[in-house]
């Protein structure tokens, strides 16, 4: 399913049709966190982001949810040994997609 299509069946169309892809939230309560808000995505792509995250060995906790079920919102949370939480999921992203093109 397309995202345009998902876009169009999602509650709030033209605020979601404006904003940032995602949206980066630095962790409050835990040290060398981030919470990364996206929107248009569910449990398929959380838990595949999860499984990649924990592989890393920077990566302390990772996790996500979806705050409520008619709210087209994916919340990842990621707690690395680092300071830079940022390069360390986008070297896992990147692997990721390395193994997913290999299919």
């Amino acid at each position: 399913m397309s995202q345009d299509f998902r876009l169009k069946l999602s509650k709030n169309y033209e605020q979601k049709l404006h904003r940032d892809h995602i949206e980066i939230l630095k962790g409050q309560k835990m040290v060398n966190s981030v919470t990364y808000r996206i929107p248009l995505e569910d449990h398929t792509v959380g838990d595949l982001l999860r499984i990649y995250l924990l592989k890393n060995s920077e990566v302390k906790f990772a996790g996500y949810r979806v705050p409520h079920p008619l709210d087209d919102m994916l919340e990842v949370k990621v707690q690395t040994a680092s300071e830079d939480t940022n390069k360390t999921v986008k070297e896992t992203l990147k692997k990721l997609q390395i193994d997913l093109f290999q299919l």
